[in-house]
């Protein structure tokens, strides 16, 4: 680490890879209105001798694009340097030095060199999310989410991830929802619409390309993992009539999805669960109507984590609204489908059983049945 240290600084202090703004940034000098603020005096004296002998714009400047173009410094390629780059802010990331390491990208990032090349800066930013993740910072994983999307637009690779980067971070889902996040889903959307919509004459196609800087949107058919992310996100919000209006028209590209299907179901419970919903019966009848074909396709499958899921799925959706013999029922499911001559937890991170054994005996406790919480206690909860 303290080689790999000497190693970056070395390359953070060659002012050929950097703008004049940056490289001054990089020495920790920050430039606004003429003001020099830094931590070191001396600092402030390099600038100004940097200023007047080594200006970007001066009598140096053909020497610095001579650096800029090669492809390799010290005798070695750019590639490994970005490699020590990237290793080095994985290092500090896990020694929980995690401003250093989100520096160390920046410095990355910011270096003309790796600027220029597409997968470099995928593998700067997928360092930074890793980075992130293990400071549990959820803004900076949803900063490098918002990158990848914007670099690779019109993809549907770039929102898995970032439904992923916000899944993996444990932390409440604030930015995950974000009123930027939201209006950039949109604006996804709008543009995924209008290039269904629009005809196929060249002004339609020419005022779409200005709309959107210059690019088009390649496919004529619907993202259904956008409009899937897009309902979550208003899901989280509470916006459960919003929610239902992009969960359905993915239902209607593809039916048989089980996510599709759960999150649809999912989000007509919740709306009649609210005080101001209409006709709250029809919505609960609606939602285990979804809830039930995601429970036949799920039911079907050979593997017992994934019938553990539907059964799971089932009963916490019964018990959320009130009718705990119904839950009950599905959380014995649960407990019934462990492969035979096997202990809770053979499933591994797939296992719900204990989950299932302790809402099972809330249930039982509310009943008043003592004798089932004390067996399901000694059979699935003991350590």
């Amino acid at each position: 680490m303290r080689a790999a240290k000497e190693l970056v600084d070395d390359f953070r202090s060659c002012k050929g890879f950097y703008s004049w703004e940056k490289y001054l940034t990089h020495l920790g000098i920050d430039e606004d209105k003429e003001v020099y603020v830094s931590r070191n005096r001396n600092l402030i004296e390099m600038k100004e001798r940097l200023s007047h002998n080594l200006n970007p714009y001066g009598p140096n400047a053909e020497r610095q694009l001579g650096e800029r173009t090669a492809v390799s410094y010290r005798g070695v390629s750019f590639s490994e340097w970005l490699d020590l780059f990237l290793e080095y802010a994985i290092g500090l990331a896990h020694s929980e030095r995690f401003q250093e390491s989100y520096q160390v990208c920046e410095s990355a990032r910011d270096a003309e060199v790796f600027a220029k090349n597409k997968e470099d800066m995928f593998l700067i930013h997928i360092t930074w999310a890793a980075c992130a993740l293990r400071a549990r910072d959820e803004e900076t994983c949803v900063a490098a989410a918002r990158f990848l999307m914007r670099d690779r637009q019109f993809d549907s690779d770039p929102f898995r991830m970032f439904a992923a980067l916000c899944r993996l971070c444990p932390s409440p889902a604030s930015w995950y929802a974000s009123g930027p996040v939201q209006k950039y889903m949109l604006r996804q959307i709008k543009l995924m619409d209008r290039a269904l919509v629009s005809g196929a004459g060249e002004d339609s196609e020419e005022e779409e390309t200005k709309a959107n800087g210059g690019r088009t949107y390649p496919s004529k058919e619907l993202d259904v993992t956008l409009l899937v992310l897009y309902g979550h996100i208003l899901f989280v919000s509470n916006s459960f009539t919003y929610a239902l209006n992009y969960f359905l028209r993915a239902y209607s590209i593809d039916p048989t999805n089980q996510m599709i299907l759960l999150s649809v179901g999912q989000c007509y419970i919740h709306y009649a669960l609210k005080r101001q919903s209409e006709n709250r019966q029809y919505l609960l009848v609606q939602g285990f109507v979804f809830l039930h074909r995601y429970y036949d396709l799920k039911i079907s499958s050979a593997d017992a984590a994934e019938r553990q899921e539907a059964h799971y799925n089932m009963a916490r959706s019964y018990h959320a609204i009130g009718i705990p013999h119904l839950a009950a029922e599905f959380y014995q499911r649960v407990l019934r489908d462990i492969p035979d001559d096997s202990e809770p937890g053979v499933l591994g991170n797939s296992d719900v059983s204990q989950e299932a054994a302790y809402n099972l005996q809330q249930i039982c406790w509310a009943g008043g049945d003592l004798d089932a919480v004390k067996a399901l206690g000694e059979r699935y909860l003991t350590l």
